[in-house]
């Protein structure tokens, strides 16, 4: 009898499955990362299982055919004169800094393609030939002369002088502290994307490589996605080129069905990937590691701050109207100060005068607001294009590393 219970118990142990998933006499198939079977839960798990380095370069090299038909990577820096539109290097610090004469020099045989010239030359040529008005009707209308002539016309319009300067040095100053502060922000993330992607490479590819060439794929294209955003150019080629498909996927329907920006999206999608392995590695380099990404999402804020908040519009047409009023007023002031007959070269001097004035006033006016919006003007191109380099260099790394 006991011969039979043992042998029946042998029987159901070999039909009934086991716990582990398997029947008796099967073997069950080793876990290819065990040490990491809970990440592979994650609903943030890296859609691509058969990534490498080698595979990622090959497309990052493939943005270069791209570069005809995509706005986003094509270059757009000035090439007429030293430029604050690119990324300078020690020989365009060398052109810019040569002597007094030979700078004043080359800036005036290339005054007429000026950009800002070619913005004021209509303001300047209106009041010209408003100034001309003003000369025809007093050299006309005897009376209008003898008004103009009062003393009080002259000394109303110079009292304008002092006020139009300080609103336009005020507003030219803050407009240079936006560019200023907008391209730090760029500076910055530069060395946190880079730093970032050194932390991936020394503690994440040990641990999980695939996951950390997924990284870097987000973190390459993390300057021109941003460049995109500030600048409205569409990056969906260049998502699609470097991200695997169900990844760019997610990051197209983020940007269109729920009207995020890329920039912040990339950011979650980080944090998402470190999360489930920030355990197995140290806590100084995990800390490191948010301090990289808190630096990068800080900064993008910052520059949203400068996209969303102008200087005031107020202020703005504020110093237009006045600027306007005093240009619009000297013309009075200066046929009035005529105590002689009227003679040509009485009315071209004015002319030149009135044209001059314009022109100097008009073109500070026009660059304050010219830089006011600081992203036309960052070399955004070069700067994504560092990025780009830089976690390229590093994820090359993963592959190229020595022996310890």
């Amino acid at each position: 009898m006991t011969s039979l219970k043992l042998y029946t118990s042998l029987l159901v142990l070999i039909s009934v499955p086991s716990v582990f998933g398997s029947t008796a006499g099967e073997s069950v198939p080793p876990n290819p990362n065990p040490s990491f079977h809970h990440q592979h839960n994650s609903a943030y798990e890296p859609h691509q299982l058969s990534d490498s380095v080698p595979k990622f370069l090959n497309d990052l090299s493939q943005l270069a055919l791209l570069e005809k038909d995509q706005a986003i990577l094509q270059y757009t820096e000035s090439n007429r004169d030293n430029s604050f539109t690119k990324n300078w290097k020690a020989p365009d610090w060398e052109r810019h800094q040569v002597r007094s004469f030979f700078r004043y020099k080359r800036h005036l045989y290339t005054w007429f393609n000026s950009t800002t010239a070619k913005a004021v030359w209509p303001t300047v040529i209106s009041l010209t030939c408003w100034s001309l008005l003003i000369q025809l009707l007093a050299y006309k209308f005897e009376s209008l002369n003898n008004f103009l002539s009062e003393p009080a016309i002259a000394k109303g319009a110079a009292s304008f002088g002092g006020p139009i300067s300080l609103l336009l040095a005020l507003r030219t100053n803050r407009s240079l502290n936006r560019l200023m502060e907008a391209r730090s922000m760029f500076g910055k993330y530069i060395r946190a994307s880079t730093s970032l992607m050194n932390l991936i490479a020394t503690y994440v590819s040990p641990i999980d490589k695939e996951r950390a060439i997924l990284l870097g794929r987000y973190l390459s294209i993390y300057g021109w996605c941003t460049k995109g955003f500030f600048r409205n150019e569409p990056d969906g080629a260049l998502i699609q080129t470097m991200l695997p498909p169900k990844e760019a996927e997610w990051l197209r329907r983020q940007t269109t069905s729920h009207n995020l920006d890329a920039p912040t999206c990339i950011h979650v999608r980080i944090r998402s990937l470190l999360a489930p392995i920030v355990s197995e590695i140290p806590l100084s380099a995990g800390n490191a590691m948010e301090d990289r990404l808190s630096t990068l999402e800080s900064s993008l804020g910052v520059n949203k701050r400068l996209l969303g908040s102008p200087i005031p519009p107020t202020y703005t047409r504020h110093t237009s109207r006045v600027l306007c009023l005093y240009l619009g007023l000297i013309p009075f002031s200066l046929v009035g100060s005529n105590t002689g007959p009227v003679s040509v070269t009485f009315i071209l001097s004015i002319l030149l005068v009135i044209g001059a004035t314009a022109y100097v006033l008009v073109g500070i006016d026009e660059i304050g607001v010219e830089i006011e919006n600081p992203f036309p003007l960052i070399p955004m191109q070069a700067l994504s294009k560092v990025i780009q380099n830089n976690i390229a260099s590093q994820v090359r790394l993963i592959d190229d590393m020595p022996a310890p």
